[in-house]
């Protein structure tokens, strides 16, 4: 679909069906140069990243990431390195215990004074609170 008048006509279809929703008022919209008001990104997935959707497509995204908070949440290096070991690693649980031998493996204790178990737990609810692995600091989940 090419034209200016179907992505309308498609833009007003989204509009009628999904208005009404909770979502819809943080729905990002596609405001390419030369035209506005598309409730969506009519890409052409045949041009790649010649398409002018397709390029505004991506620095919105970018503009949205950006201003996410954990975007801007700095972090030790080696906390880094125990994430993306935890990433690698892709497993669906572990016991905390192995996140400790992660998390010595990669030089923690970073932070100054803390001690390994307690550097780590902050670790966990730093990225459990960003979404990023699930974390509960009860002690009848901890083995």
């Amino acid at each position: 679909v090419h034209r200016r008048q179907d992505h309308e006509r498609i833009s007003t279809r989204l509009v009628e069906r999904f208005g009404g929703h909770p979502a819809w008022p943080h729905l990002v919209r596609c405001v390419p140069t030369g035209a506005s008001g598309l409730h969506f990104f009519p890409v052409d997935n045949t041009q790649g990243k010649k398409d002018a959707a397709t390029r505004e497509l991506m620095r919105s995204i970018e503009r949205e990431v950006e201003q996410e908070d954990y975007v801007q949440t700095e972090m030790p290096l080696e906390w880094m390195a125990v994430f993306d070991e935890l990433q690698r690693d892709n497993r669906p649980a572990m016991q905390f215990s192995e996140l400790l031998h992660i998390a010595s493996k990669h030089g923690l204790p970073a932070v100054g004074g803390l001690p390994l178990e307690q550097e780590v737990k902050y670790l966990a609810r730093v990225l459990a609170g960003l979404g990023f692995i699930m974390y509960h600091d009860e002690p009848s989940l901890a083995h």
